[in-house]
């Protein structure tokens, strides 16, 4: 469910972020790349106390870092994310309940009976407005604080055993989540089943404000209604202006609803229900701060080691640094520091809450093993996939 984020400015002391990382702050704008995420360090002054020295950001996707850096393709569940939070205090000092979120990316991978181009060639309009080509592998809607992607999963990552999987998810900033009643200030807000159903229901929102143009049988409609099909289920409807294009929306959508033409809509949506109930309910349990797996040959220990300088990639002024917050917005218990927030560390030590004490685990955890990650990712399975046939 959740893939990447992208947070505020860390409370961490970052001559200590650094070492750990094996990073040589010796420039104003340092990158280092992990698995998947990115730190991004930048020098400044602190409006505070007149000091000039470094911060540090964090972006990139959770669910590849839990990979290994190999892929997203595979299911993702919340005792996957809750782990991966683990590793991260763990490994960098970084503590989710009091780390600021930015923004999030949200969606599914779902498996279909045929091929994702299917859907994405019939994805015509998303509330009327058009979808822009992602390369060759699918299409996105993009706005000012949301944006929608709908591309063929498997085409992207290059891994046959992810053929025919759908991807469809949602980068959402965390005002436009507040206003659709979602609120997430920290990464530990991420840690809710709550929350994960709002972005269920914004999935489903979306997938049913997208126009499909689906073949249809033209017997005994009326000439205007055959227009109109054709209007939509070729290209026609691409030359309308806006409030044409959206009248016309209007009376094909009533008109596939009377003649009950909804295929891809309804199975897409039946599929997101299922795929999402099946990533948010998970057992686990946690014992001293670490998850502990049942009948699971792989500990989580085992890759809680600090990553060596020659693994990561540093380079300086990347485009990572263009999108800084900008602007002055509180946070509990923060402090200002040139117009950019910085959470201070609480006294008291909130662990990551948990539902509840101790449950087991009682199916497969999504991790990667670290021999499968050499062969590029692992195939499907069974759970992997709402109705995967």
């Amino acid at each position: 469910m959740i893939d990447g984020f992208n947070t505020g400015y860390l409370p961490l002391d970052t001559g200590e972020l650094s070492g750990r990382l094996g990073v040589a702050l010796n420039s104003h704008r340092v990158c280092h790349s992990y698995n998947g995420l990115i730190f991004g360090f930048v020098e400044m002054v602190d409006t505070d106390t007149g000091e000039l020295r470094y911060m540090c950001k964090l972006r990139g996707s959770v669910h590849k870092y839990a990979n290994r850096g190999a892929h997203n393709a595979d299911a993702f569940r919340m005792s996957d994310l809750r782990r991966v939070f683990i590793q991260l205090e763990q490994n960098y000092g970084i503590k989710p309940h009091i780390t600021p979120l930015l923004n999030v990316e949200f969606g599914v991978n779902i498996k279909l009976p045929y091929s994702p181009q299917q859907v994405i060639k019939a994805a015509c309009l998303y509330k009327g407005f058009h979808f822009a080509p992602i390369g060759n592998i699918g299409i996105e809607y993009k706005a000012a604080a949301f944006r929608l992607k709908i591309y063929d999963k498997g085409k992207q990552c290059k891994l046959h055993e992810f053929e025919n999987v759908l991807r469809i998810e949602i980068k959402a900033e965390r005002n436009y989540l507040k206003k659709r009643g979602v609120r997430v200030p920290t990464l530990n807000d991420l840690l809710s089943t709550d929350v994960w159903q709002h972005f269920e229901t914004i999935l489903l929102d979306a997938v049913e404000n997208i126009t499909f143009a689906e073949a249809t049988p033209s017997d005994g409609l009326t000439k205007k209604e055959h227009d109109l099909l054709e209007l939509f289920t070729g290209d026609g409807w691409r030359v309308l202006d806006k409030f044409k294009r959206y009248r016309e929306r209007k009376k094909y959508q009533a008109l596939i609803k009377r003649l009950n033409i909804t295929g891809i809509k309804e199975q897409l949506k039946s599929l997101i229900e299922s795929e999402c109930e099946q990533l948010r309910n998970i057992d686990f349990r946690y014992q001293d701060g670490v998850f502990s797996v049942e009948d699971h040959s792989t500990k989580v220990s085992k890759h809680n080691k600090t990553p060596c300088n020659e693994s990561s990639k540093i380079a300086t002024g990347t485009a990572y640094f263009r999108g800084m917050q900008k602007g002055q917005n509180r946070y509990q218990d923060g402090t200002w520091i040139t117009s950019v927030l910085v959470a201070k560390t609480p006294t008291t030590d909130n662990r990551i809450k948990l539902d509840s004490e101790q449950v087991t685990i009682d199916t497969k955890i999504s991790y990667t093993l670290e021999s499968a990650v050499k062969n590029k990712g692992k195939p499907p399975d069974a759970i992997e996939f709402s109705g995967s046939g």
